[in-house]
């Protein structure tokens, strides 16, 4: 008996698979084999993104019978297998819904949730009775796709919005939803968020919004396409999951306006400790809200206009005073590190350790922070501080008008006890106090104190203790000096304890001879070595247009030289105080970061002086770009 085969007409088959409804089939089945709850939703999904329509229609040509093309159905294949494998959805169709928005997304950005949206509808209400007829300036910290900061500035109009990303996977997709979306209210900064706020003037923001990493390091999300997919630095933040909130407090309360609001997204189990942590950091009304599921996600929380804590009770600051961090070992160093880099960004003083004696730090571009490092000392604005930077590509940003010489001087000893005042360049956006247009800069020859300073940027130094009093060479000193004014002390070891020497250099550009201000460490026959006859052959300071001096004694009997951007103590004939100078960047970002030593500018332009220090901070973010 013959077997005789069955024939196939190829080409109806052909038709039945290309029909609409029999795609949605295989897709869900192919979906639902893989373990995916929603496979009837996904697919339908699926399909409209490869075919360009909405899901309705989808719904509708299923109905119909009607078909794609042979073309279409391979790419929805693709597609499918693509999710199978647990790849994001918002990966295989390339965007992400978010409030009105498509945003477009893929590897290496976080994608955006739908509970989120929650956060950014809780912002918007609790700043829409602010400033009812001006303008507000909000960050989003840690922006990824841009979706918060676009979902604010896009309900409020009144509002223009930083999105401040670190990742470099991110930050392409973060600046092709701002090009779409941003109707030029968004304004894009690359770097660390330490970086970013470094760069912010005091009370000079009305919302701070984040929805930063909080997930303990120890806790793996269950989904799968969370922990393959989605970037680990915008999952996890310490033990606890707390660490980068807690340096988003202290940021934040420095950076807002009395009046203005911190908000965030968290897990739901988190919202008690976070309203705790706002509280230490000064601010009010903190109080967590529902995401759109119904779970405690969304913590928010006022900035007085006294900066205390709504119980009465010490900020974070205030807890921190006094307090010396040792440096002896890695885990050491990079607590200590990430604690001075939080102060400074938060406009507040360290205590650091150099290759001369220690000294007590402001971040150079903060008029406030200078004034406390001033006032912690007992100084006036007559006596400007030196600066501090961390390498010589620096010397251009800040300085202008630098004579060969002077360069000259740097490379032959810097890092050293050398500081040289220079011309202060004209575009800084800075005030030392009365500087006459100079500037004292110095590489100090410390590794810990150059490695702060890249994570910081360019720090105002001088000697840690009270005017009049001897300069501090250990940790223990300096907190004895200065523990009730200083909240960090990093612990370097005894320094060195003779101070650099001081070159005004200023005169050379008018073909004078340099003058030495200070005797220090480098003794004159080595200045001279460099700069021969152009060395004035006296050594006390004189009056100049650029370099203004004055003696006089303080309440303590000690001699003040003031030399128009550095201040130079006498505390006994054998005794001299060192004045500093420091400079630094972060991607600890910050940014930058950090901490880490990743230039904080957008990966397609130029880096900055400073492997990633912004020399000119502004009153507001410097790396900004529309």
């Amino acid at each position: 008996m013959l077997c005789m085969t069955p024939r196939v007409n190829v080409r109806e088959t052909l038709s039945m698979i290309l029909h609409v409804e029999a795609q949605r089939k295989l897709v869900r089945e192919q979906l639902k084999a893989a373990g995916i709850p929603a496979d009837a939703v996904e697919a339908d999904l699926l399909l409209a993104g490869v075919l360009g329509i909405s899901r309705g229609e989808v719904q509708m040509r299923s109905l119909l019978g009607r078909e794609m093309t042979e073309r279409e159905a391979i790419d929805v294949a693709a597609a499918s297998t693509r999710r199978a494998r647990r790849e994001p959805l918002q990966h295989v169709l390339g965007a992400a819904p978010f409030l009105d928005m498509e945003l477009a997304v893929g590897p290496g950005v976080f994608v955006p949730r739908p509970e989120t949206e929650s956060l950014v509808t809780s912002a918007l209400e609790l700043i829409k009775d602010r400033a009812p007829r001006g303008e507000l300036a909000g960050v989003d910290v840690g922006s990824g796709s841009g979706a918060v900061a676009l979902g604010v500035a896009r309900g409020n109009g009144r509002i223009r919005m930083t999105a401040i990303e670190a990742s470099s996977a991110a930050w392409p997709w973060l600046r092709a939803n701002v090009e779409t979306y941003g109707d030029g209210t968004v304004a894009t900064f690359f770097g660390e968020a330490s970086r970013a706020f470094s760069g912010i003037a005091a009370e000079s923001l009305d919302l701070v919004i984040s929805n930063p990493p909080y997930v303990p390091a120890e806790n793996r999300p269950e989904s799968r396409e969370v922990w393959r997919h989605d970037p680990a630095e915008a999952l996890y933040s310490g033990a606890d999951g707390l660490d980068f909130i807690r340096e988003l407090a202290i940021w934040s309360s420095a950076s807002l306006r009395p009046g203005g609001v911190l908000i965030i997204e968290h897990e739901d189990t988190q919202g008690a400790e976070i309203r705790q942590i706002f509280t230490a950091a000064g601010f009010t009304e903190a109080a967590t809200a529902e995401d759109l599921t119904g779970r405690d996600r969304i913590t928010s929380a006022v900035l007085p206009a006294s900066g205390r804590g709504g119980d009465g009770q010490p900020t974070i600051m205030e807890q921190r005073m006094g307090q010396i961090y040792a440096t002896t070992d890695s885990l050491d160093l990079l607590a200590a590190v990430r604690a001075a880099r939080t102060a400074i960004a938060s406009g507040e003083v360290i205590v650091m350790p150099t290759d001369t004696v220690y000294g007590i730090a402001a971040d150079a571009f903060s008029a406030t922070a200078v004034q406390r490092l001033l006032d912690a000392k007992g100084r006036t604005r007559a006596t400007p501080p030196p600066v501090l930077v961390a390498n010589h590509e620096t010397l251009d940003a800040l300085a202008e008008n630098v004579h060969p010489l002077a360069r000259e001087l740097f490379q032959r000893f810097a890092p050293g006890p050398l500081t040289v005042i220079l011309q202060a360049r004209g575009s800084l956006q800075w005030d030392l106090g009365e500087t006459n247009g100079t500037v004292a800069l110095r590489i100090p020859d410390s590794r810990l104190a150059r490695e702060l300073l890249k994570e910081t940027g360019p720090l105002a130094v001088s000697s840690a203790n009270k005017h009049g009093q001897p300069a501090a060479t250990t940790a223990e000193e300096a907190l004895e000096a200065l523990g009730e004014v200083v909240g960090v002390f990093l612990d370097g070891g005894p320094a060195g304890g003779e101070p650099s020497t001081i070159v005004d250099a200023t005169p050379l550009t008018r073909g004078e001879p340099a003058r030495i201000v200070r005797q220090g460490a480098l003794s004159r026959d080595l200045i001279e070595e460099v700069l021969g006859d152009k060395l004035a052959a006296f050594e006390a300071p004189e009056p100049g247009p650029e370099a203004a001096s004055a003696v006089e004694a303080d309440s303590a009997g000690t001699d003040s030289v003031e030399t128009g951007s550095v201040e130079t103590d006498s505390v006994e004939a054998d005794s001299v105080e060192a004045e500093l100078s420091v400079e630094a960047e972060a991607s600890i970002e910050t940014g930058a970061g950090t901490a880490s030593t990743a230039t904080d500018t957008a990966p397609d332009t130029e880096p900055e002086a400073d492997g990633g220090t912004s020399p000119a901070k502004p009153s507001s973010l410097t790396e900004r770009e529309s």
